[in-house]
């Protein structure tokens, strides 16, 4: 068989704006722009006064706030990456508040350590004293500050989760395009085209004009919503059963007696969300590997139900395969890779494609995914 459910690699990820040291760059270039910015104007605004200090002078005595301030906002940025808001504020939210509390006593303490290393500590006056007349004279501005260099870091984030996720969008379109591609292409084949024309032309030598006629329609169908759909990458289970209809019944002229399909589905999960082309490929599978193994009769089973937060759809043959796990990773069909990677792309860990053997000596396919039953539009098979 052809190599289409074998595991393929996951789109490459969306290169980060900022690599590892262009960000600290930027953060310090900042201070240092404030900085040459800062010592200007308090010379210019000095100039008049007889003891004015050279600008040199004053360019040295600002340095040490302002790369200490970049140093610190380095830091802000690694705190509000480890504890987001938009996704624990429950957390996040208590420790950013007690790091803006703490943040002057931070800042302060250190820049008095530097001014003590460098020599320019106040005469006549303790650390201690001097620590707690700069708290009471720079505490608000501070605070301010930090929770203004973790509001502007958060929105950097919060920007760069919409870009990966428009990546991810993106990705996830053309991997429903290609999947609809290779339904095209292995699933309803030459060979595959060929069964089901031959089949119609017996049907209307034998003056079967209704079940011909039933059999175009499906085959029309299915089609069509293969090569025209524009729709979303998730569509409603009713609609996603309705496509899988129209495949079973070209399927069941096909295999005649042979192959008896049940479908079990509740009513009041027909509305719930499911990736377009989710089951397709695992039935079709189920029945060349499972029921196209056997002499006798087989049946193929498809079950949807809910499990408290998650939709669980199975899909279950009677064949007489003793390996369901190479007979599934070695059909035809979308393939378990590509299955899996769409399972990644929209749900993450909260999806899961699980193959084992069946109780009654065939193979089950088990998909487990988020329940979402949101209204959407369904885009039409017409």
């Amino acid at each position: 068989m052809s190599d289409v459910f074998q595991d393929h690699p996951d789109p490459a990820p969306p290169r980060p704006r900022f690599s590892n040291w262009r960000l600290p760059v930027l953060v310090l270039s900042v201070a240092l722009v404030f900085w040459l910015a800062e010592s200007i104007a308090i010379y210019l605004s000095h100039r008049q006064w007889l003891s004015q200090d050279p600008f040199p002078t004053v360019l040295r005595g600002m340095l040490p706030p302002w790369i200490l301030a970049g140093l610190l906002a380095l830091a802000v940025r690694e705190l509000v990456r480890r504890f987001p808001v938009h996704r624990r504020p429950a957390v996040a939210i208590p420790v950013h508040l007690a790091a803006a509390i703490c943040f002057p006593f931070v800042r302060l303490s250190l820049l008095l350590g530097v001014h003590a290393a460098i020599g320019w500590r106040a005469p006549g006056q303790s650390f201690g004293a001097e620590l707690s007349n700069l708290i009471g004279f720079y505490f608000g501005a501070d605070v301010i500050m930090y929770l203004g260099l973790a509001a502007l870091f958060h929105a950097i984030d919060s920007r760069a989760e919409v870009r990966r996720r428009a990546a991810a969008e993106a990705a996830l379109r053309a991997n429903l395009t290609e999947a609809r591609l290779q339904a095209l292409r292995q699933q309803l084949g030459p060979h595959f085209l060929f069964n089901v024309l031959n089949t119609i032309g017996m049907l209307v030598r034998r003056g079967m004009q209704e079940d011909a006629t039933a059999m175009l329609a499906d085959l029309s169908e299915l089609l069509r919503f293969l090569l025209k759909s524009e729709g979303s990458h998730v569509v409603s289970l009713r609609a996603e059963l309705e496509i899988l209809r129209r495949y079973l019944a070209l399927e069941q002229v096909r295999f005649h007696d042979r192959l008896t399909t049940a479908v079990d589905v509740p009513e009041d999960i027909l509305e719930a969300r499911v990736p377009s082309l989710i089951l397709q490929p695992l039935v079709e599978n189920a029945i060349r590997h499972g029921i196209g193994e056997l002499e006798t009769p087989g049946r193929v089973t498809i079950r949807v139900r809910r499990e408290g937060i998650e939709l669980v759809l199975e899909v279950e043959d009677s064949g007489g395969t003793k390996n369901p796990e190479r007979a599934l990773a070695t059909g035809s069909g979308v393939g378990l890779g590509n299955t899996r990677a769409r399972l990644r792309t929209l749900y993450g860990d909260r999806s899961s494609l699980d193959l084992s053997p069946a109780a009654n000596g065939g193979s089950t396919a088990i998909i487990r995914i988020p329940f979402d039953a949101t209204p959407e539009p369904v885009p039409a098979c017409a």
